[in-house]
């Protein structure tokens, strides 16, 4: 079994629009992650405002052996996280259909409602169901729910009586279900906070599971949730501004610039008028 806590350090660190390099060990789980590698210079990400980050995980067992490791790149859209096959999106080296929003932060803007939720163990988007509002450490979030039933995404082979066959080796297949929850700052995306209750296990002839991959609860470490409150609230903030009080700005001076025209405009009418009525001189 693998208990461990997981930063989700992407989101809560730097926001959705750059992250720097950053390496972490938490009981258990190493994560290392690079945000707008040179990738993201090209024409074709400039083209579709995409931000590329290289991923890196591995989680080990409480004696220290490898249970999982996987690698990924990720390219998306900086303001709605979808998904982009672009400039050598990955997993573990191979092309897959990149599709739905990144698993690394919500939408700007994000709205209450269901969203395609890209699962790097499933391959592919399953949906990520808005559950209400709730606040994290006086910020308030949105919550969604991302439920993936037990489903087969391989096969080990395995020595055939460690999963109850009487084959000398056997090719039992893999199944994995997921229970993630999520604490998302609406206005960034900023994914806050987030927990997965995650299992993984071999099934054998019998179609019973026989060996536990994982098992474990894996949660966002209580230092990093902090930090991605306390940045989210200084985006948000600043999103705020830009969208609210900028826009009012701009219409006052509008306005301001309005009455000026027409004072201007009705100063010049009065002279044209003196000029016309005045007598000619003799």
């Amino acid at each position: 079994m693998c208990s461990s806590d997981l930063a989700f350090e992407v989101s809560t660190n730097n926001g959705p629009w750059s992250v720097p390099d950053r390496y972490r060990k938490l009981n258990g789980v190493i994560r290392y992650t690079r945000g707008d590698v040179p990738a993201s210079q090209t024409d074709e990400a400039k083209a579709g405002d995409l931000a590329v980050y290289d991923t890196f995980q591995r989680v080990e067992d409480n004696a220290g052996v490898v249970v999982t490791a996987d690698t990924a790149r990720f390219a998306f859209n900086r303001v709605t996280s979808e998904m982009s096959n672009c400039c050598g999106a990955n997993l573990d080296g191979s092309n897959v259909d990149m599709s739905g929003i990144v698993p690394l932060k919500f939408p700007m803007f994000t709205q209450a409602k269901t969203y395609p939720y890209f699962d790097t163990s499933l391959n592919k988007s399953t949906d990520a169901v808005y559950q209400g509002t709730e606040d994290v450490e006086g910020l308030p979030t949105y919550k969604f729910l991302v439920s993936v039933p037990p489903t087969q995404i391989g096969t080990i082979e395995v020595p055939g009586d460690l999963v109850g066959s009487t084959d000398p080796s056997y090719v039992a297949p893999r199944f994995y279900a997921n229970e993630l929850t999520l604490w998302v700052e609406p206005n960034t995306g900023a994914i806050v906070k987030g927990t997965s209750k995650q299992l993984q296990t071999l099934r054998g002839p019998d179609g019973t599971d026989r060996v536990t991959i994982i098992d474990a609860v894996i949660s966002s470490d209580p230092a990093e949730v902090t930090d991605g409150v306390n940045f989210a609230k200084t985006q948000a903030g600043l999103l705020t501004l830009l969208n609210n009080t900028v826009p009012l700005i701009g219409l006052l001076l509008g306005l301001i610039l309005l009455v000026i025209g027409i004072i201007l405009v009705a100063t010049s009418n009065k002279q044209k008028s003196g000029a016309h009525g005045a007598p000619a001189s003799a």
